[in-house]
């Protein structure tokens, strides 16, 4: 070690995560030029936590975390031949449709409501299915009862019903609390006489979703001021005439007019199915669907508090379209606002308490968009982190927070955002660990037509004393697993809230955990590749030795690289224990204008934890000799 005294040592003990901007071998002090499965803790980069199976599957296309209260979370996924699972019921689906190669889904009050797409509109044809965990999926909403003749006549019991005609009709309740249009298609008729109840006969059975009827009826009618137009009169819901169940085929009213005040004139233009879109969301207690085939700039919104009753004529906004780019790709809520993306621009509306045809809509951004699974979910969630927002756009990562911020998020990491597969921007999917303020984005990168590898950012040092984010201050790194990502899901540990980060591979669903030092028994390939350091620039320099304060388990192999990665040269690798009481050192003998130092492990179980790195060197030559 005769020759370090008169070598500089440049030392680096903050990481500040992977850089790929403009000219790739210029990197800032304290960078990476690369780095693979790594993260970053507290002022230290180490190998990224390993993963275990969650839950066995194949063929995945995409998984959704499904949740009820007071239950164990399951997953819904789809495979590539159509058919939809409940983890709970592995053997055998819960739907099935060939047609169906991706979806979509929400949890509402211990449902999953489901929508079949493409990543560009909704399955044609096809329509939102409801689930509520028995192992069965069917169409949301129902239609109206039909094909049959409802009877309806004077009582002799005596009774409120007042003189005049009255229109009577009937309405299924499913199990998920939707109430259909009425029918028959002919409602029935009587004349009242007064003081009598009306006896209602000939009430249908539903169908199997059936768990409840409801008669309607409207107030008294002048026999001599009727029309015969039966959708002329106000239809309302009958007190004490719901039928608690699918049986009973007969009922008697007894109701004053001065009763019937709860309308149920809505449900006339309720829609039996919902047609499939490109996404879900649920916004002031409403379910938001958007991009059906065909009619890819509109978004219907169900009525606040039912989220299958959709009006087929004001439940509607429609969305620019004179716009020629894109249908609506995405949708999510932003301070009781609701944001709407396409492939390109960025709108904004909101709940006016009138129907939804109604409600202005806003031009927030021209040049700023996302596709369908491209906004970020808070964990499992659709919806802001501590009022922003983050979502990706062809250009980069980018923050809502009223305005749309730039520079990009992913400024530090600009030239590998250019490397995402642009056709495929659709398979792009966004998930935010608010607690440990990580953000995880599947990417197809280069040439990949399906996803290749995950860019993981922290951005727990990001935030400046002003709340907003400084995106300089992003740490990245890529993420690679054994087999491609197929799809990412965010969420909580049911019991202690810990956020977990779940990935579907070509084997199942994987849970990334603590502790881990391997990937379901696969070696974990993780290095750093430091920035080039040099003495003094644009001199040859002798570089003679690197010291690292490491932990970890195995082998830490290194290699040296030079300028533009030209020369390289493998030394002896650092040995690695969990409780290093020193620091590494090995002597190198290198020249060049600069030296990158990777540090890697490969094998199985093996990881290491880095928190200062020195590279020692000194000026030779002002230029090569020769």
């Amino acid at each position: 070690m005769n020759n370090l005294p008169d070598h500089k040592p440049l030392g680096q003990e903050e990481f500040r995560g992977l850089y790929a901007r403009g000219n790739g071998y210029v990197v800032p002090d304290n960078f990476f030029s690369d780095c693979l499965n790594v993260e970053y803790p507290e002022k230290e980069v180490r190998t990224r936590r390993g993963s275990e199976l969650d839950f066995a599957a194949t063929n995945i296309a995409r998984v959704f975390r499904y949740k009820r209260l007071g239950e164990t979370p399951r997953w819904i996924l789809l495979d590539r031949s159509g058919n939809l699972y409940d983890s709970l019921y592995p053997n055998n689906p819960i739907y099935t449709d060939a047609t169906f190669t991706d979806f979509s889904m929400v949890n509402y009050n211990n449902r999953a409501y489901i929508t079949p797409h493409n990543r560009t509109a909704g399955i044609a044809g096809k329509s939102v299915l409801v689930y509520e965990g028995s192992g069965t999926a069917r169409l949301a909403a129902g239609s109206a009862p039909s094909g049959f003749t409802l009877v309806a006549s004077n009582s002799a019991t005596s009774g409120n019903c007042e003189e005049g005609i009255h229109i009577i009709a009937v309405a299924y309740i499913t199990s998920t609390g939707y109430i259909t249009a009425p029918g028959p298609t002919v409602f029935a008729q009587v004349t009242s006489t007064g003081g009598k109840k009306i006896d209602v006969s000939s009430i249908p059975v539903g169908p199997a979703s059936t768990s409840s009827r409801v008669i309607l009826a409207t107030r008294s009618i002048p026999v001599d001021q009727f029309t015969g137009n039966q959708f002329g009169y106000e239809l309302y819901f009958v007190p004490t005439a719901t039928i608690a169940d699918n049986v009973t085929t007969t009922l008697a009213l007894s109701f004053y007019d001065s009763d019937l005040v709860d309308s149920a004139d809505y449900l006339i233009d309720n829609s039996a199915t919902i047609p499939a879109g490109v996404g879900l969301a649920i916004y002031n207690g409403r379910l938001a669907v958007w991009a059906a085939n065909g009619d890819e700039h509109t978004l219907s919104l169900s009525r606040s508090g039912y989220p299958e009753t959709f009006n087929g004529v004001d439940g509607k906004i429609s969305i620019d379209p004179s716009e020629a780019v894109s249908g609506i790709r995405n949708v999510a809520e932003y301070r009781k606002n609701l944001l709407v993306w396409k492939s390109n621009r960025t709108y904004a509306t909101s709940d006016n308490g009138s129907d939804p045809s109604s409600w202005e809509v806003n031009s927030i951004d021209k040049a700023a968009g996302t596709e369908c699974f491209g906004v970020a979910t808070v964990l499992d969630a659709r919806g802001t982190n501590n009022d922003r927002l983050f979502f990706a756009d062809r250009s980069g990562l980018l923050c809502f927070e009223g305005f749309v911020k730039r520079p990009e998020l992913s400024f530090n990491i600009e030239e590998i955002w250019k490397r995402i597969n642009k056709a495929k921007f659709n398979l792009v999917q966004v998930v935010d660990d608010p607690v440990n303020h990580r953000l995880y984005i599947s990417v197809p990168l280069d040439s990949a037509t399906a996803i290749s590898h995950l860019l993981v950012a922290d951005y727990s040092k990001a935030f400046t004393v002003y709340g907003t984010i400084d995106e300089k201050m992003f740490k990245w790194a890529y993420w690679q697993f054994p087999s491609v990502p197929i799809s990412i899901v965010g969420d909580s540990d049911a019991t202690t809230f810990a956020p977990n980060l779940y990935i579907a591979l070509t084997a199942g669903v994987y849970r990334i955990k603590s502790g881990l030092t391997n990937d379901f028994s696969n070696a974990i390939d993780s290095w750093i590749k430091s920035d080039w350091k040099t003495a003094l620039v644009g001199w040859i320099n002798h570089f003679a030795g690197i010291k690292a304060r490491a932990v970890g388990s195995g082998t830490l192999s290194v290699t040296l690289y030079g300028h533009n990665d030209v020369a390289t040269q493998a030394v002896p690798g650092l040995p690695l224990n969990a409780s290093q009481g020193y620091e590494l050192f090995r002597l190198i003998n290198f020249n060049d204008e600069f030296c990158s130092v990777r540090l890697r492990c490969t094998t199985i179980n093996h990881y290491f934890q880095l928190n200062r790195l020195e590279v020692f060197a000194k000026p030779l030559w002002f230029t090569r000799p020769g």
